[in-house]
């Protein structure tokens, strides 16, 4: 079983002075909500499906090997409805394709108005808006923007000073003004912060997921839903950004949120959550991932 500490993180700084690329860390704050740290090139993505027979977290922990960490959270919001018992994942098709080898998953499906993050041939990640690149190696369509090329997405626009006036709070700043952005408006990110539960801080589960390529770091960070400390998906947004993550999106959230290190289940989804959620994002790494004291 994975060990972990609790801690209070200094979020996204380096690992106790090591080198980032070449270890990693995880931290766990005194309320329990979990920050990982990896080394980006060697955290190798792969998709976790549950058949009809199991639950998600089931699914996870089959994936653990005795070699290697690994690392599985859920991923995009899907349809179909909860169920006490374990239902057909292709009853409850993820909103947003996930690919593997160029092959569209069964049960996943296209979610052009969501953000994606993929791997190419060559080991690219990318980030953007749409379903993944079909050629993708690996692709999760159906997340959240938090950072997408280095530009935050949030409620509303915000522009840079020096910005010419009149520009629209909301949507598109109309062409040659992009530039001006500061924060980038985006109807997902609304509807996730404006939920009660999370604005509040009452509960509201939480999964994000950021990459810093020239740090070499990838950044989980998961808000199991019964946590009341106060990371709210804004706040979360903009320490990635002061800490470099230049690409960040958020997947399903509030009681879908989970999180599984080898074969130990560190975040538990509802009951019925657990039962239907159909996807989800296996890291798998080499690196040793060391408690953040």
């Amino acid at each position: 079983m994975f060990e972990y500490t609790e801690c209070r993180p200094t979020i996204l700084s380096d690992i106790n002075g090591k080198d980032p690329q070449k270890d990693g860390s995880i931290t766990t704050t005194p309320t329990g909500v979990h920050f990982i740290i990896m080394p980006l090139d060697s955290a190798a993505p792969y998709i976790v499906n549950r058949t009809s027979s199991e639950t998600f977290t089931e699914a996870a922990k089959k994936t653990d090997t005795s070699t290697s960490t690994e690392v599985i959270i859920n991923a995009e919001l899907y349809g179909g409805k909860y169920d006490s018992s374990p239902t057909n994942p292709l009853d409850n098709p993820a909103e947003g394709f996930v690919i593997k080898n160029k092959i569209v998953s069964p049960g996943s499906k296209s979610s052009p108005q969501t953000f994606f993050f993929s791997i190419d041939a060559k080991g690219n990640w990318k980030f953007g808006k749409g379903d993944p690149p079909t050629d993708s190696q690996i692709g999760f369509g159906g997340g959240i923007p938090i950072i997408i090329g280095g530009l935050r997405y949030g409620i509303e626009n915000k522009y840079k000073s020096g910005a010419p006036s009149g520009l629209p709070s909301t949507g598109d700043p109309g062409p040659g003004n992009e530039k001006w952005l500061d924060i980038r408006s985006n109807k997902g990110f609304e509807g996730m912060y404006r939920q009660k539960h999370i604005t509040s801080n009452e509960k509201g589960g939480l999964t994000v997921m950021g990459i810093d390529r020239k740090n070499n770091r990838l950044v989980i960070i998961v808000k199991p839903n019964n946590v009341t400390e106060d990371w709210r998906i804004d706040k979360i947004r903009d320490e990635m950004f002061k800490a470099g993550i230049e690409d960040a999106i958020a997947w399903d959230g509030s009681s879908s949120s989970t999180l599984v290190v080898d074969s130990d289940v560190v975040s538990q989804p509802a009951s019925k959550k657990d039962n239907t959620i159909p996807f989800g994002v296996g890291f798998r790494t080499s690196a040793l991932l060391i408690p953040h004291r």
